[in-house]
């Protein structure tokens, strides 16, 4: 290797060679001295704030070529070590079974920009489900620990959407501290990534974890006074007997208490999300919650004209482009999130994409026009299933509810209602679907531009769909997306 060429590279030569280094560093795991790592002393101090008090404070280590770390594993510090003199971390070098204990060590030695790449690393492991749930659940309970710097929000919201996709399972065999649990409700809730339980069900979970704190007969107590699902959804009424159960001191008194232990919990339930029938025969004769926040819940599902919800966040559907169901001279990008057409002035093609939106439910997302020529004709909107030409305009034909670039509104297979907007090149538009109210809305680059008065036969289940013509090219992309402009 030629010297001189490559700062990172000449450093990486020098990390943890003993003949470039007057500093060895024991961890927990260093049983012979074969096993200690090698580093700088200057470089390390130069590097660190941590390290430079460690090594300049006029203590024993000052006067000592070696230190001791006994809570640091050696995979942790080397990891430290490789971004202290590179500024980086290879990949490889990280893994599910090292980044919960490196999170600590860049937090010991109080590295936000290495936590920042632990965290990128982090996200591709849950996106991809490497990473083990009680590891998820070990590195949560250290954002609790210990101050992650600038990361210790995004690191919890993370954890806790991950921790959400499953059911929390049995609670003697759950690893939730109560701290721990609190922050798990407070961040699925603001989370919109869709819960794996319906609220009730997490509601029951959490009283049952309370009781569980208080004694095993309170724990026996609330599996009478809060019913599973499965059996409320048969008969409800029946299971209004359960707050006789209070009529006996010793159990009123358990039941005040495990009411206690829930305390800080409760104001992380959205009531919202049970049903009214589960609220007036199971949760309101209980007096958990104060009567102010069961009225507004009964107000709720009396005023709401949105679908009864039942869990937290919104449902996943994935939105891309379907590369069986789309015109045949379309081409996609690699995660089928962009679609293309050739160069052709007769051509009009569309797409819709692989997965549906079904109700009842509101959903959005948007388009953006990457390209889209000023004499082409482009469209947005829904398709339905059935019956769609797939390699001509799509606002022509029957079972589809979009607008055009040239401001029209074309509503199943009626004449176009036409409009003063337009859109093209460089533009955003988002989209509304509501299946419960069998409307949609349409806004353009922040401003809504047009919400149908009907739209004549919109089915349970639609499709986001686009037309476009030469050289077009259109991106899907959640609302709010940052990524949506890049091409």
């Amino acid at each position: 290797m030629t010297r001189g060429r490559s700062l990172e590279n000449d450093l990486k030569f020098i990390l943890n060679n003993p003949r470039y280094s007057d500093l060895k560093i024991k961890c927990s795991d260093s049983t012979t001295t074969s096993q200690h790592l090698h580093a700088s002393r200057i470089l390390l101090a130069a590097r660190s704030e941590v390290f430079d008090r460690l090594l300049f404070n006029g203590m024993l280590e000052t006067t000592q070529n070696e230190i001791n770390f006994p809570d640091m594993s050696t995979s942790s510090m080397e990891i430290v070590l490789e971004f202290l003199y590179t500024g980086k971390i290879e990949e490889n070098n990280l893994s599910s079974c090292n980044i919960v204990n490196a999170f600590d060590a860049a937090n010991y030695f109080l590295l936000e920009d290495l936590e920042k790449i632990l965290f990128t690393f982090l996200e591709k492991l849950l996106d991809q489900g490497n990473f083990d749930r009680l590891d998820a659940i070990k590195l949560l309970d250290s954002t609790l620990q210990k101050n992650h710097a600038t990361q210790q929000n995004r690191l919890q919201l993370l954890l806790c959407e991950f921790l959400g996709k499953e059911p929390l399972g049995n609670i003697e065999d759950n690893n939730f501290s109560a701290e721990m649990l609190e922050v798990f409700l407070l961040n699925t809730l603001k989370s919109e990534e869709y819960f794996s339980m319906e609220e009730y069900t997490l509601f029951s979970w959490v009283m049952n974890f309370s009781a569980n704190q208080v004694s095993s007969d309170a724990r026996r107590l609330y599996s009478d006074l809060l019913p599973d699902l499965s059996s409320l959804n048969k008969d409800v009424v029946s299971h209004k007997a359960g707050v006789d159960h209070l009529k006996d001191d010793q159990n009123k008194k358990l039941h005040l208490s495990v009411i206690e232990k829930a305390k800080p919990f409760l104001s992380h339930i959205n009531l919202n999300f049970i049903p009214m029938k589960i609220l007036a025969a199971i949760i309101q004769p209980l007096e958990i919650f104060p009567p102010n926040r069961v009225i507004e819940a009964f107000s709720h599902h009396v005023l709401s004209k949105e679908a009864e919800k039942v869990r937290r966040g919104t449902p996943f559907i994935k939105l891309a482009w379907d590369s069986f169901n789309c015109g045949r001279s379309l081409t996609f990008n690699s995660d089928n999130t962009v679609v293309e057409a050739r160069k052709d002035p007769k051509l009009q093609q569309c797409v819709r994409t692989s997965d549906p939106i079904s109700g009842p439910i509101v959903y959005k997302w948007m388009v953006v026009i990457h390209k889209s020529l000023p004499q082409t004709r482009a469209w947005v909107g829904v398709c339905a299933e059935e019956m769609i030409n797939y390699s001509m305009f799509l606002g022509v034909q029957k079972n589809s509810w979009g607008i055009s670039s040239q401001g029209e509104y074309w509503n199943h297979d009626q004449a176009p209602i036409r409009e003063s907007f337009e859109f093209g090149t460089g533009d955003e538009i988002k989209i509304e679907v509501d299946l419960i109210q069998k409307s949609l809305k349409f806004i353009l680059n922040g401003t809504e531009v047009y919400k149908p008065s009907r739209c004549d036969f919109l089915p349970e289940k639609v499709y986001p769909a686009v037309s476009l013509g030469s050289s077009g090219r259109f991106r899907i992309a959640k609302v709010g997306n940052s990524q949506s402009k890049k091409g």
